[in-house]
């Protein structure tokens, strides 16, 4: 069952008191499992791989399986408008992340099969193209809706890379990042925002430890060595900023400062103490960086932060309350970071 949620708020209160400390501001989602292990990013059918488009509102990209193969489909729910790729993958799509492209709209999405080869689908016009092979040996993937035709990935060997795809998608140059330590295994991979440079960054999961890579400071730890984040989701409109499920609970890290080989520092900011199992980055109807969660009892929420209007007070992180799902179904959640107060969930 698929459902579209926008601009639904109720049960606003207050949750936070501190200052928030922001980066530099100037945009994976992802397919994930409520109940199960969020690290797997793996669900049992096609009808929970989908992706919130990274260039258009109101657009979603999502799996069409037949006995040939798989392709995607993306539908535009204002103007209920399906654009439907002449293609197909052989085998079935794993993992779906929403990128930008050089050709005319913009708009692509890459995806991941069980080979662990990497596609690239394009809209040019009013029509999508057959998938391209852009990569192979990758086993999570994250676009960039920065910089064209570009994903960040995590090979099979656990170290994480940059690809992008150019010439026509003809040729793909592979930019090893490696991991900030000897033995580091990534898992996991969210594009970013590098605050610095507005070009663009990822954010890694080693073992439950949150890393930063830029291409100016290179590897920054994020959340210490406690090896207890499950689930993360960077912004890609707010600089060095993500949020995570830490012990359950709903974190920001915002980076500021770095340099040559420097690392960042980060501040942390708990906005839920307990009970969360997957986030997703958005934005807010400010056009900042907003997270939206699911929690263990089934309730899908938005939360976002406000500036006090009388200084120096400081702001706070208020809740909007979309709706409640039943928390025994795999549930998946990608919010929009074109479109302000929108997320796109999946269940069965």
């Amino acid at each position: 069952m698929f459902r579209l949620l926008q601009n639904l708020i109720s049960n606003q209160t207050g949750s936070r008191n501190n200052r928030r400390q922001r980066g530099n501001a100037a945009k994976r989602p992802t397919t994930k499992l409520a109940v199960e292990s969020l690290e797997k990013r793996e669900v049992p059918s096609a009808v929970n791989v989908f992706a919130a488009s990274a260039v258009a509102p109101n657009a979603e990209w999502t799996v069409v399986t037949s006995p040939g193969g798989s392709s995607v489909k993306e539908y535009f729910s204002s103007t209920n408008t399906t654009y439907s790729s002449p293609g197909t993958i052989p085998g079935t799509i794993k993992q779906l992340s929403a990128g930008k492209t050089y050709f005319d709209s913009g708009d692509a999405v890459f995806a991941r099969d069980a080979n662990n080869n990497v596609w690239e689908f394009y809209r040019d016009g009013t029509s999508l193209s057959a998938p391209v092979k852009i990569a192979t040996g990758v086993i999570d993937i994250s676009g960039s809706a920065l910089s064209a035709d570009t994903f960040f990935g995590v090979d099979t060997t656990h170290s994480v890379n940059e690809y992008k795809a150019y010439l026509g998608l003809t040729q793909t140059a592979v930019t090893p990042l490696g991991t900030p330590w000897g033995g580091a295994q990534a898992s996991r991979v969210s594009a970013a925002l590098d605050g610095s440079t507005l070009k663009e960054a990822v954010f890694a999961n080693f073992g439950g430890n949150l890393c930063e890579h830029t291409a100016w400071a290179g590897w920054s730890i994020v959340s210490g060595l406690s090896g207890t984040v499950t689930d993360f989701s960077a912004s890609q409109i707010q600089g060095d900023t993500v949020f995570a499920v830490n012990n359950s609970a709903l974190v920001e890290y915002v980076g500021k400062g770095g340099g040559i080989n420097m690392p960042l520092s980060y501040t942390s900011s708990t906005i839920v103490s307990s009970g969360v199992t997957q986030v997703s980055a958005g934005m807010d109807a400010n056009g900042h960086a907003a997270a939206f969660t699911l929690s263990t009892g089934g309730s899908v929420d938005e939360y976002f932060y406000e500036q006090c209007p009388l200084p120096p007070y400081p702001g706070a992180w208020f809740k909007k309350h979309i709706t409640d799902v039943c928390p025994i179904f795999q549930v998946g959640l990608d919010a929009s970071q074109v479109q302000s107060d929108k997320v796109y969930y999946m269940y069965e």
